[in-house]
């Protein structure tokens, strides 16, 4: 057990210990968890490889929906990217899981600098793939499948976006099959971007998409697939 995580369950032990009657604190299931317990817990659920186990449960399932089909139909898969097809764990752990749109973000000894930047760390094309999710990857290829990346990352990162897609292994797809929101795009939800996307790949190309694979309930939302997979990610939302 790491030693934040023995810091973090030791609070937790030390604070049930002085609860008495003549201490005032806001009843439990009003107060959220501490940060800190909330961040200790995060590190040892990647670190524990509970993380990669539950990846690899949701992917495996994917995989099965897939290897049914046969080939030589119009069948496709549509995958996010950020949490889906590459990992920005590095980046996490760097800002302890704050978010600095556009700060810097520096390798120093191999090693990133806090704060890191979202866009400063994509432009560095260092995000390794998921290794369950580049596995499905290949086997849709595999099965004559065309694979879409409908991702909320705009039109500006195209070139890095795609860059990094191929040197973490997600080799031989379309570069047209890279979907990014217009830089000038703000929408309430990803949904309001993916779905009509989807429904293109649907309608328009004359595609059916056998499976929709991505980290948040609004990579999902909005039909437009057979099947949804819905990975883990406790380290951020996005509505």
């Amino acid at each position: 057990m790491s030693s934040r995580l023995s810091l973090a369950l030791a609070l937790i032990a030390l604070l049930c210990g002085i609860a008495r009657a003549d201490v005032v604190a806001p009843p439990p299931a009003d107060e959220p968890v501490n940060l800190a317990v909330s961040v200790a817990l995060l590190k040892n659920y990647h670190d524990s490889g509970r993380y990669l186990a539950d990846l690899q449960y949701v992917d495996g399932k994917a995989e099965k929906i897939v290897a049914r089909h046969a080939s030589g139909k119009k069948l496709a898969v549509v995958l996010d990217i950020d949490e889906t097809a590459l990992s920005n764990w590095d980046e996490m752990l760097a800002d302890d899981f704050a978010y600095f749109p556009a700060a810097p973000c520096r390798l120093v000894s191999g090693k990133l600098t806090s704060p890191c930047g979202a866009h400063a760390w994509d432009a560095l094309e260092k995000a390794p793939a998921i290794r369950p999710t580049l596995a499905l990857f290949r086997l849709a290829e595999a099965r004559g499948m065309r694979v879409f990346f409908i991702t909320g990352r705009h039109e500006s990162e195209r070139a890095v976006t795609a860059r990094n897609l191929i040197a973490a292994g997600y080799v031989g797809w379309n570069p047209r099959d890279l979907l990014m929101e217009p830089d000038d795009m703000h929408v309430p939800s990803a949904a309001d971007f993916k779905a009509p996307e989807r429904k293109w790949i649907v309608e328009k190309l004359g595609y059916t998409i056998v499976a929709n694979v991505g980290d948040q309930w609004s990579d999902l939302a909005g039909g437009y697939a057979e099947h949804d997979f819905k990975l883990p990610n406790p380290f951020y939302h996005i509505p």
